[in-house]
C-alpha cells in the first residue's frame, strides 16, 4: 500500500509516475507506471538527482535498482 501523507510529484518518465521525498525519515518513494511503488533509504541529494534527471528510469536503474523494498 502506498504510503499516506506524502507530497507525490510527477515525473516525465516512461517507467517512472511520481516521486515523494519525506525528509523526516529519510525515505524516498517512487511510484512506476505499472502501478508498483518502492520505498528507498535515501538522502536529499539522491531525492533531488531523481528530481532532476534527464531521464528518471535511467536514475532508478543506475542509482537505486536492488536497494528498495516493494510497497505494492
Amino acid at each position: 500500500m502506498s504510503p499516506d501523507g506524502l507530497n507525490w510529484e510527477p515525473l516525465s518518465s516512461s517507467h517512472v509516475a511520481a516521486m515523494a521525498w519525506n525528509p523526516d525519515t529519510a525515505e524516498l518513494f517512487v511510484q512506476f507506471k505499472d502501478g508498483s511503488v518502492y520505498k528507498y533509504s535515501s538522502d536529499e541529494e539522491e531525492a533531488n538527482g531523481l528530481r532532476n534527471a534527464e531521464s528518471p528510469g535511467r536514475f532508478v536503474r543506475y542509482f537505486l535498482r536492488g536497494k528498495g523494498e516493494r510497497l505494492q
